[in-house]
């Protein structure tokens, strides 16, 4: 009984790691593409306004 539990208790951990990584990867993934539109932005109004 006392096997199983553990073997409970470092999935739960291991799946909460993963879900952690994956969190992660998809919050850096997502500011850096909107890092990326505001560089974009910033461009294309100083291509438009090159003396502001």
């Amino acid at each position: 009984m006392e096997n199983a539990r553990e073997l409970l208790i470092t999935m739960a951990a291991v799946t909460c790691f993963c879900i952690a990584v994956s969190l992660l990867v998809y919050i850096t993934k997502t500011l850096n593409h909107e890092v990326d539109l505001i560089k974009e932005n910033i461009y294309a109004q100083h291509a438009i306004y090159p003396y502001r």
